[in-house]
Formats: C-alpha cells, structure tokens, sequence
C-alpha cells in the first residue's frame, strides 16, 4: 500500500478538469468528530476558568442513554 499509486490531499491532479485531487464536499454535508466548540462540554471551562457547573442537565433519560 505504501507504494501504489495514490493521490495526497491538497495536490494537484490531472485526472480531474479542475485540477484538484481534493474534491469538493457534498452539498449538505455535515462535519462530525472535529468542532469542539463548547469548551464547558469538552474541556470543562468557562472564560478560561475551571467550571463549577455540569454542561447540561442530568435526568433520568441522559442516565439511562449512559448505561
């Protein structure tokens, strides 16, 4: 595999007419595994500051979904 023919993101093909081996996204497509954007859910702070809150509420539902 290390050494067949392949194409490296981001550089330029002939095989296409627009010259990109990168091809654009689908029309509707959805980013997933990558926005972190809420640091309170994901690194637990707010303003750069430790949180003293939980993200969201916890109920009967979130704990079942958890098990």
């Amino acid at each position: 595999m290390h050494d067949q023919p392949k194409y490296v993101p981001l550089r330029e093909s002939t095989f296409f007419t627009d010259l990109r081996s990168a091809r654009p996204l689908v029309e509707g497509t959805v980013a997933r595994g990558h926005l972190h954007d809420d640091p309170l859910l994901y690194v637990g702070k707010v303003n750069g500051q430790d949180a003293t809150v939980f993200p969201f509420r916890v109920d009967a539902a979130v704990m079942a979904r958890g098990r």
